[in-house]
């Protein structure tokens, strides 16, 4: 996602399309420069030259389409073009001395897409341009039932890593995500990149209140992102190289401590006496408590009358990084969410 200012020779190719796109002056030069236009900006994504050069190459394309644009439409105002139903009315208007859409290799819907295009106020065009409008906006389109994709909630920080240059399984590794996840959201992240706004010398269609409140945002949104990366580093480190050995030795310390306990019953035996102090064993009403108690303080002291066969400690992994730690909660969270579901599935069949 950030650009590859290593080749400088992609700003000398878009001075030149500039130039040329003045210089165009029939709709077939506007057409095929919109169409290297658009091979340009294919040509920088593959080659990862950045995205102000795709967005740059895709805005030449644009303003080739709509200069193609403004000359069909004078041409159709002066009677030179015959531009409704190009190729069944094409005798006619040969006759007419007219020029059609298939004598210009164009399609309706091509020449329609251009004159609408064409037929936008420069304020609106250069907020397309800009990326701040969609095309299908500006045009007054409406698009239904197409609700924007929800960011992924670590989006931010992927994209800080990715702009290091971290590949998608090292960003995984970190984060704790699969490669597949962030591949996507490394795709998200480029297409929100597209559509919003970067502060450029070129936005002259914006007032000096706007940039400014747009490069906040945008330096706010990097600053959280960055702080969350460094964060997540130094948890990391600490777990690592501090807080991380410390408890994995007490845990192997407590293991060797549980290994040799030594009980004075086995478990059948001690399952006998809890029975026999259990308070539904008897019926006055003021003994329960009494024997509530004492059937407490029995299982309070079952670590010291069991040995570690007959009652084994259920350790648990300690996770090393805060990936694994993301990785527990999440696993917990599931349980939890099964044990609620599964909860409700018995409230539903007592019914």
């Amino acid at each position: 996602m950030a650009p590859n200012n290593d080749d400088s020779s992609s700003l000398v190719i878009f001075e030149r399309g500039a130039q040329l796109l003045a210089q165009a002056n029939t709709i077939q030069t506007a057409r095929e420069l919109k169409a290297l236009a658009l091979t340009a900006a294919e040509f920088a994504r593959q080659m990862k030259l950045g995205d102000e050069a795709i967005r740059t190459a895709k805005a030449y394309a644009l303003e080739a389409e709509r200069k193609m644009g403004q000359m069909l439409k004078e041409g159709k105002e002066c009677g030179e073009i015959e531009t409704p139903g190009g190729d069944h009315r094409s005798a006619s208007a040969r006759e007419a001395g007219r020029i059609t859409l298939a004598n210009l290799g164009l399609s309706d819907k091509e020449s329609h897409n251009a004159q609408k295009l064409a037929g936008l106020s420069d304020a609106k065009f250069a907020d397309v341009k800009a990326g701040k409008l969609s095309r299908s906006a500006a045009m007054g389109k409406k698009r239904q039932n197409q609700a924007p994709p929800k960011e992924h909630y670590r989006q931010p920080e992927v994209a800080v890593l990715y702009d290091q240059g971290l590949t998608d399984s090292q960003i995984g590794a970190k984060l704790g995500l699969s490669a597949t996840t962030v591949r996507q959201v490394v795709d998200q992240e480029r297409i929100k990149r597209g559509a919003q706004a970067i502060i450029t010398p070129d936005m002259l269609s914006m007032t000096a209140r706007q940039k400014l409140e747009l490069a906040i945002k945008q330096h706010k949104q990097r600053l959280a992102a960055e702080w969350q990366v460094a964060v997540r580093a130094r948890v990391d480190e600490l777990l690592l190289n501090s807080i991380g050995p410390r408890l994995k030795k007490e845990q192997d310390e407590a293991r060797r401590v549980m290994e040799r306990r030594k009980g004075i019953m086995d478990r059948k035996a001690y399952r006998i006496i809890a029975s026999c102090l259990h308070p539904d064993r008897v019926t006055d009403e003021k003994l329960k408590p009494l024997y509530a108690r004492a059937f407490d303080l029995f299982n309070a002291v079952k670590i010291l009358l069991l040995d570690e066969k007959n009652d084994p400690t259920d350790f648990v992994h300690i996770p090393t990084t805060l990936a694994e730690w993301d990785a527990l909660k999440r696993e917990a969270t599931l349980m939890r969410k099964a044990k609620r579901t599964n909860g409700k599935g018995d409230i539903e069949r007592r019914r």
